[in-house]
C-alpha cells in the first residue's frame, strides 16, 4: 500500500502552484517512515534538529503511513524512511557502523526526494560519546545526531547537487562528537541554494525504480550519496 501511495503522492506535488512568492523561503513538507518505533524525546531532538539546520526553510511534518496526512498539494516534498532500530535504547548491532548513515537517490541528473536515514548507523557510531546515565539526554543526542544526518540528505534533495563541502554540515564525513554537538551549520550560500531549488518541480513525475543502498549498480539509476559517513 505504501507504494501506491508514494505514486499518488507524486503527481500532486508536482502539479502543485507555490503559494510563496520566489523571494520568500519555501515550504518543504517532509512524509515521514519509520521501520522501527522512534522515541518521542529523539523524534522532537530530531525534528528540531532539521528545523533549526534548514532554517529559514519552513518544515511541515506528516507520516507517510497516515492515509489522512497525504491529502492536499504540496509546495515541495521529501520523503524520508528512517531504517533499522531508531530507539536510543534498542540493542546496538553487532560490528563496525559501516556504509553510509544516509543516502538519496539520483536519476536522469535529477537527486530524487527520498531521504534515507540509517538509524542502527547512527547509533553504533555515536556509542562511545552519548550519554549511558541519563536517559532523555541520551535519546536527544541520538535525535540530534539523526537530524543532522536527514538534513544533509535534504541538502542533496533540494539544491540539487552530489557536491559535498569541505566544511559544516554538507561535509561528506562527520564524526560521533560532531554528530551530537549540534554545532554544525550550513553556509548562507547553501541555504540560499536550496531555497531557489523549490522553483524546480517539486517532485519528479516519473515513478522511482525500487530504492537500492549504496553501492548496488541500477541501470539509468545511482546513489547521490551516499553523502554522510562516519568518520572516526
Amino acid at each position: 500500500m505504501r507504494a501506491a501511495l508514494l505514486v499518488w503522492l507524486l503527481p500532486l506535488s508536482g502539479a502543485a502552484e507555490p503559494t510563496e512568492s520566489l523571494g520568500s523561503p519555501p515550504t518543504v513538507t517532509v512524509f515521514t517512515h519509520f521501520d522501527q518505533d522512534f522515541d518521542e524525546v529523539s523524534l522532537g531532538e530530531m525534528k528540531s534538529e532539521v528545523a533549526a539546520l534548514l532554517r529559514p526553510i519552513e518544515i511541515e511534518w506528516r507520516s507517510l503511513d497516515d492515509p489522512s496526512h497525504i491529502k492536499g498539494a504540496f509546495e515541495t516534498i521529501v520523503v524520508a524512511t528512517f531504517k533499522g532500530g531508531c530507539d536510543a535504547d534498542d540493542p546496538l548491532p553487532r560490528g563496525r557502523a559501516a556504509g553510509a548513515l544516509g543516502w538519496t537517490i539520483q536519476e536522469d541528473g535529477e537527486v530524487l526526494p527520498f531521504a534515507h536515514v540509517d538509524c542502527d548507523r547512527v547509533r553504533k557510531l555515536i556509542a562511545p560519546v552519548v550519554s549511558r546515565d541519563h536517559h532523555r539526554q541520551r535519546h536527544s543526542e541520538f535525535g540530534r545526531a539523526a537530524g543532522l544526518v536527514l538534513a544533509h540528505e535534504m541538502y542533496h534533495i533540494l539544491a540539487n547537487t552530489t557536491r559535498h563541502a569541505e566544511a559544516g554540515a554538507a561535509r561528506e564525513y562527520y564524526s560521533p562528537r560532531e554528530l551530537v554537538s549540534g554545532a554544525l551549520s550550513f553556509t548562507g550560500r547553501e541555504l540560499d541554494r536550496m531555497c531557489q531549488g523549490r522553483r524546480r518541480r517539486a517532485a519528479p513525475t516519473a515513478k522511482p525504480r525500487r530504492t537500492r543502498p549504496p553501492g548496488e549498480a541500477a541501470p539509468q539509476a545511482r546513489a547521490a550519496s551516499p553523502s554522510t559517513k562516519a568518520r572516526r
